[in-house]
């Protein structure tokens, strides 16, 4: 029986043709866990590219929106400081034109 298997060159056909078939499963796994692995880093990457973007975008809105909230303040604080200076302005001149007035009526009288 043993010679039997030895000198039949059937069982080394069958031997080959495994020995082929495990080849071809290895390379068949290798480049399965080549894409897997390229998919899985071409993923991570465009997560992380996506996180970025929107860190970026929200880190320019704040900004903006802190820059147009200053500018906002700085315009109703002079708008406010305007607006009294000159009603202010326009009070102390009417004061001083109703003293003049009066004063001066009373000056040509003597």
């Amino acid at each position: 029986m043993v010679t039997l298997l030895v000198h039949d060159p059937q069982w080394i056909l069958c031997l080959a043709t495994g020995v082929r078939a495990l080849y071809v499963l290895v390379i068949i796994t290798f480049i399965v866990v080549v894409v897997v692995v390229v998919v899985v880093v071409v993923v991570v990457v465009v997560v992380v590219v996506v996180v970025v973007v929107v860190v970026v975008v929200v880190v320019v809105v704040v900004v903006v929106l802190v820059v147009v909230i200053i500018v906002v303040l700085i315009v109703v604080v002079v708008a406010v400081e305007v607006s009294s200076s000159s009603s202010s302005s326009s009070r102390s001149s009417s004061r001083n034109s109703s003293s003049n007035s009066s004063g001066g009526g009373g000056f040509k009288q003597q």
